[in-house]
């Protein structure tokens, strides 16, 4: 059985990555070597949350918004999961 997840970050619905526009990012920082800076997809928000698929995909999502709380692109005083 799959199951569909939803994602809510701050109250707002998770809609996904926005793959038209780009923002700054330090890739590979946060070791002992100098980061590199590159460009991310930053995340979309709004009424509807994106339909996610599955444990792997979850994870993929989650992964890719707490990369994006990491380099202080979106404020995130919560994330709920819910299964729908």
């Amino acid at each position: 059985m799959i199951h569909i997840f939803t994602i809510f970050v701050g109250g707002r619905a998770y809609r996904g990555e926005d793959m038209d526009k780009t923002v700054p990012a330090n890739i590979g920082g946060n070791g002992w070597h100098v980061p590199n800076q590159s460009e991310i997809n930053p995340l979309v928000f709004g009424d509807t949350p994106k339909e996610i698929p599955g444990i792997r995909n979850l994870k993929s999502e989650i992964t890719r918004i707490l990369e994006h709380m990491q380099q202080d692109t979106i404020p995130a005083q919560s994330i709920l999961i819910q299964v729908i």
